[in-house]
């Protein structure tokens, strides 16, 4: 089994939180914040009037939580502080990835972040369309982007 991603990290979860939210702002995001209860932690922020939300499910149970040998407690916290931290180090690294593909001129921000937006009904964009897109491609009525495949 692969090594999960930031496995040993000492990046905290706080750090990591500033470290977005700085990244954020510099591609003109404002009024970032972030909301954490039990078992989710979900960013917020807003850019050019839309507001867009990344939630991360979060582990309750140290009894589930896998560590590798990189794992200590006296430098990494509980299991679940680890996890939360290592968990935010992959979502950082997934919003670089998104930024940098901007950057290049591979896609747009919105269209890199659409599945985020959040819509009049407070669903993301996601949240909202995806059950959806699953059963029609299930019962093969999805259009295929492909030249010559159904319509």
């Amino acid at each position: 089994m692969a090594r999960p991603y930031a496995s040993g990290t000492k990046v905290s979860e706080a750090k990591s939180h500033f470290e977005l939210t700085q990244i954020l702002k510099k591609y003109g995001c404002n009024e970032t914040g972030w909301m954490d209860k039990d078992t989710q932690s979900t960013l917020g922020f807003t850019r050019e009037g839309v507001t867009y939300r990344f939630t991360l499910d979060l582990p309750l149970d140290e009894s589930k939580i896998r560590v590798g040998r990189e794992y200590r407690p006296s430098t990494h916290g509980s299991k679940l502080d680890y996890e939360r931290a290592r968990k935010m180090r992959a979502l950082v690294a997934v919003v670089k990835a998104q930024l940098i593909a901007i950057e290049e001129g591979i896609t747009t921000f919105d269209r890199m972040f659409v599945g985020s937006a959040v819509t009049d009904n407070g669903q993301t964009v996601a949240e909202r369309w995806a059950p959806e897109i699953a059963r029609k491609a299930l019962d093969g009525t999805y259009p295929s982007a492909l030249p010559g495949g159904r319509p």
